[in-house]
Order: C-alpha cells, then structure tokens, then sequence
C-alpha cells in the first residue's frame, strides 16, 4: 500500500480505501504464505531472462577486491566511459528502502533492478543490464579498454 500510494499522490480517500480493502481481502484470502509465494514468482519471472553486468566505479576499492575479486587474486579491467558504457551503463541507487510496485511490471523491474539498500554503497556500482538472449560471453572494442590497467 505505500508504494501504491507513494505513485498515486493524488488519489482520493474512496481510491485509497478499496485498494487497501482489496489487498487486505486478498491476504485475508489468500493468506500470507500464498501472497510470499506470489512474490517470489513474481520476481523469479522478472528477473529468470535478465543478464546484470556489474561492476565499480574505483578500481582501487579494497571491500570489492576482497569481496567479489577472489580476496585480492582477481584483476581490474578499466573502461573508458565511452561506446557501451555511455549508452547501457547506468548508476546503482543506494536507498533506505527498495520499492516495488507489484501492479506495474516496468516499473518494478526498473526499481529491482537498479536499486539497492544504502548499507551497500560503498560499492559505487554501475550496472549494464541485458536481456538473456545476448550471449554469456559478449565481446567488446579493445579501445574501450584504458590504457591502465591494475591487479591487485
């Protein structure tokens, strides 16, 4: 109800009562566990033919190094902020609440997929997402790549 009511601001008291008299029939219904598993399918249906392409801002973040780059064993690839990465990457938005309006499918998997909870900002992360259907390994210009490159 809050995310509903957060995208009708305007909504008038009689819209604002059926819609909370409608959800709460259906948990009533329903019951909660059903409307847990209507959730999860949902968002396993929103994100089942999804391909997220992550990655940092800093090269030299020591938490990412530790955390996703095999604790210091991995490299750093740097790409100039061209070609791809002007036109697909787009930044993270670190939030004290994720919101996700259930009745709009575009608007929760723009929610879903490109917010995160503050506790997780010092990842500074940017993210390319793609469709399933693009290749698990997909090639890119060398020239994208900036002559410094770094390892840890």
């Amino acid at each position: 109800m809050r995310v509903w009511r957060l995208n009708h601001p305007h909504a008038s008291l009689f819209e604002i009562a059926s819609n909370f008299s409608a959800a709460y029939s259906g948990l009533l219904l329903h019951g909660r566990e059903a409307q847990i598993r209507y959730m999860a399918k949902y968002f396993h249906d929103l994100v089942i033919d999804t391909r997220v392409f992550c990655m940092c801002k800093r090269w030299n973040s020591m938490s990412m190094w530790a955390k996703y780059a095999g604790d210091h064993t991995g490299y750093c690839l740097e790409f100039r902020n061209e070609g791809v990465f002007t036109q697909w990457a787009r930044q993270v938005e670190y939030c004290d609440e994720v919101t996700i309006d259930v009745t709009d499918p575009a608007a929760a998997e723009s929610n879903f997929l490109w917010q995160k909870r503050r506790d997780w900002s010092n990842e500074e992360e940017v993210r390319i997402v793609a469709s399933r259907a693009t290749p698990a390994k997909v090639p890119f210009e060398p020239s994208l790549l900036s002559t410094t490159l770094s390892s840890s």
